[in-house]
């Protein structure tokens, strides 16, 4: 699955991850529930997907899934496949995907089945229901929160945070060691031509591993 997410090499620093339980806290969760898998609310989260019909468990497999990662989904284009839907959280915990998060649940889902509950149930996968009956909540404002509270984080591990003089540097440190592309561009963008070029930066630091911050 393609995702928002940071490089698999991120995977290994553990000190670093949210937690499923983590994100809960957050606004846009606030009034979600936890219906199955609540075994698993201590996985990591390094990055956040979209999934919206359960016919990828046609061609999807653990091997293809990024991990670590909160998936979204209404099952808009599979809402009454409970066969589908047990297949696509068996791949997404073989693979290692930290939850499912349900939208829309009433409105395309008429309910959650209860065999999708008694299976997240069995392998410790969690799956938060979103408010049913809603659709004024956007899967925007649980993407962003978490990928905010996700960039916090890795900040928060980086040498030069705290240091508001250093701020920028701090944020290109840790774009350049996950080798976020869209964030070098973002960050080349605000910086200007007042600090070294984003790109050669990366060259720089990778030309001279092993890094010490």
């Amino acid at each position: 699955m393609m995702g928002v997410n940071g490089t698999k090499d991120a995977r290994e620093r553990k000190d670093m991850a949210i937690t499923v339980r983590q994100c809960l806290e957050l606004p846009s969760l606030a009034d979600a529930e936890v219906i199955a898998g609540a075994a698993g609310l201590d996985r990591p989260v390094r990055g956040i997907s979209v999934l919206e019909s359960a016919r990828v468990s046609e061609y999807l497999t653990p091997e293809i899934v990024i991990g670590d990662e909160l998936v979204i989904t209404g099952f808009i284009g599979d809402p009454c496949d409970t066969e589908r839907q047990c297949q696509v959280i068996r791949i997404l915990h073989a693979g290692g995907e930290s939850a499912l998060i349900l939208f829309y649940v009433g409105i395309f889902m008429p309910e959650v089945p209860r065999r999708l509950i008694e299976t997240a149930d069995e392998i410790g996968f969690p799956i938060i229901r979103m408010p049913e009956n809603r659709v004024d909540i956007p899967y925007s404002e649980v993407i962003n929160e978490v990928m905010e509270l996700i960039f916090r984080r890795k900040l928060r591990s980086n040498a030069w945070l705290g240091d508001p003089q250093r701020e920028s540097e701090a944020e290109l440190v840790q774009v350049v060691l996950d080798d976020d592309k869209l964030g070098m561009v973002r960050l080349a963008r605000k910086l200007g031509d007042a600090h070294t070029n984003i790109r050669d930066m990366r060259v720089l630091l990778l030309e001279n591993e092993p890094i010490r911050l």
